[in-house]
């Protein structure tokens, strides 16, 4: 019962959906960049990609630290 409630409203959802894939068309993944792969896990090895992780920690910590500072400045100010 629940398994054709479920079906029908499907069918009718799929049939009434403004894009539809033509019922003979072939799909297909999209390829994988497999150089790409290889060169990110080359980085890793060398240990480039730890380099550039570490550079954009630290640059998220300087942008928090400086948010905080500035947080804290505007609480001062509005403490008489």
């Amino acid at each position: 019962m629940l398994k054709n409630v479920l079906a029908e409203a499907y069918n009718t959802f799929s049939q009434n959906t403004p894009y539809q894939i033509h019922p003979n068309a072939t799909t297909t993944s999209k390829m994988i960049d497999t150089k790409q792969i290889t060169q990110r896990l080359q980085q890793i090895d060398s240990g480039q990609l730890d380099l550039k992780i570490n550079t954009q920690l630290l640059a998220n910590l300087q942008i928090q630290e400086e948010q905080e500072q500035t947080s804290l400045q505007a609480q001062q100010l509005q403490t008489p």
